[in-house]
């Protein structure tokens, strides 16, 4: 990793702990079935060749100092009423995504998305944030050969190309994922080595990436007992390191997988499959979020509660007729300093 000036120390985060259990069922009609790796993406809602995310966002760091092993048990969630925005001399924590070209800052109690700007560079397709360091960090161009990194400036939405991601030894055909390790200060990657977009929609590779020279070192293939993964999404807390394929198209209906992972070697283990289209996973404050781009929640923002993957409608974020009926991107939650 290239050096970095911080701003402040890591700031204590809301926990919100998924257990590998968690997993949302389906936002329309469906049926639990063993989840596989899907072949391609999904088609983008917005009828733009490149599908929409299935990011997954970066849980929160707990308010204990300690931190315990990966394989840890997880705790109850925190208090409801704690405020994690009560940082003294930092801006409050809110959720942010990309819809098509735009920046939008999300209302958790209504849903509802409201452009902070233009990103100035397209779809911003992977967001993560490195509170460490206050960056927020995307990728675009991430179905191609020379994906580029970019930091997002949370208070305009103006994107900023930082690097083209290059991979050591490559070469690099596509990036899936991107998420910040708290634990380990470390920006990582799901990519595909063995072939372009379309056919191949595979990303069945973890990555190191130094974000001050876009340079990636392989980790190792994401494995099950020898059998490649599907890295749509990264989801990483202090207690769980969380890998998701995001299938929307078998033959019963949508439905992801989640399993747990090795950042040492890129092994998945404790498979759980659920039903559902939700492409995207953050937590804010108390709660875990989620985006449906399916079903009878198609458009809307869900909480989603961590014992047992039960949905609760916020609101629909936008319709078919706004942002160019454009897909949701990428939640990701992080503080705005605009004053």
């Amino acid at each position: 990793m290239g050096s970095r000036t911080r701003r402040h120390s890591p700031a204590p985060r809301n926990a919100l702990f998924l257990a590998v259990s968690l997993l949302v069922p389906g936002c329309g009609t469906s049926t639990v079935v063993d989840g596989g790796s899907p072949d391609a993406p999904p088609p983008d809602a917005s009828g733009m060749d490149s599908p929409p995310p299935t990011d997954g966002g970066a849980p929160d760091v707990p308010p204990d100092a300690a931190e315990p092993p990966e394989d840890a048990p997880v705790d109850a969630p925190p208090d409801a009423s704690a405020d994690v925005g009560s940082d003294a001399g930092l801006s409050p924590l809110e959720l942010f995504a990309t819809i098509g070209d735009s920046f939008v800052r999300i209302d958790t109690a209504t849903g509802d998305a409201t452009v902070v700007g233009p990103t100035g560079v397209g779809p911003v397709a992977k967001l993560t944030y490195d509170a460490s360091a206050d960056v927020l960090y995307g990728v675009i161009d991430y179905l191609t050969t020379a994906p580029r990194l970019v930091t997002v400036d949370p208070c305009t939405g103006a994107a900023t190309v930082r690097a083209t991601l290059s991979l050591t030894g490559g070469p690099l055909y596509l990036v899936g994922a991107l998420e910040y390790d708290p634990l380990t200060d470390t920006l990582f990657a799901t990519i595909s080595r063995d072939g372009p977009y379309p056919p191949d929609g595979l990303e069945e590779h973890l990555a190191r990436v130094d974000p001050e020279t876009g340079t990636m070192t392989p980790v190792g293939d994401l494995l099950e007992e020898g059998t490649l993964l599907d890295g749509d999404a990264l989801m990483f807390s202090p207690t769980l390191r969380l890998l998701m394929d995001a299938d929307p198209h078998p033959p019963l209906g949508p439905i992801h997988t989640v399993w747990r992972l090795d950042l040492t070697s890129g092994a998945g283990s404790g498979r759980v499959t659920a039903p559902g289209s939700v492409d995207t996973l953050e937590t804010h404050g108390s709660s875990l979020y989620g985006w449906c781009s399916a079903g009878t929640l198609a458009r809307h923002l869900v909480t989603v509660d961590p014992a047992t993957g039960e949905l609760t409608d916020v609101g629909i974020t936008h319709s078919a007729g706004e942002l160019g009926g454009a897909a949701l991107w990428t939640l990701v939650e992080a503080r705005a300093h605009c004053d």
